[in-house]
């Protein structure tokens, strides 16, 4: 019986690594996706910043965006309301910032983690906004652009 299984664990095994090497089946259908279709999707920004849009700003010229875009559903202060907070423990003296946080944290729920705190990349933080802030214009570039942003 042990043979058997053996027998047929090795089948197996062989079995997979030859479809994992094997080129992919195609079915018949579909174009391939040109560049030009691909660029408005082609939109991630990683934590060194690769990835991001020409342009600037400044914390004063976010200060009138916040309160613009955010604060309706976030509060004015970032302390939330209809929307998570985006401010908890301070993260300059209190809290380490980023990754130590969780350790540090020790699952107590009187620090929650926040954007504020837990985030340690600017540029994470903009792709997340970018992608899923604020929740209608999601919706509306999921719904009526095919995921491109919408003005």
């Amino acid at each position: 019986m042990n043979r058997l299984i053996a027998l047929l664990a090795a089948t197996f095994a062989m079995t997979a690594i030859g479809a994992a090497q094997s080129p992919p089946q195609r079915f018949g259908f579909g174009t391939p996706a040109s560049p030009d279709v691909i660029a408005p999707l082609d939109i991630d920004v990683r934590p060194d910043g690769a990835g991001l849009p020409a342009g600037s700003g400044t914390a004063l010229a976010g200060r009138d965006v916040y309160a613009r875009q955010c604060a309706a559903c976030h509060g004015a202060n970032g302390e939330g309301g209809a929307a998570e907070a985006l401010v908890g423990a301070e993260p300059s003296g209190l809290a380490p910032f980023g990754p130590d946080y969780e350790r540090w944290r020790n699952g107590r729920p009187d620090v929650p983690f926040t954007i504020g705190n837990y985030w340690p990349y600017a540029a994470t933080i903009f792709d997340y906004v970018r992608r899923a802030m604020p929740a209608r214009a999601r919706f509306v570039r999921d719904n009526r652009t095919g995921g491109r942003d919408v003005k």
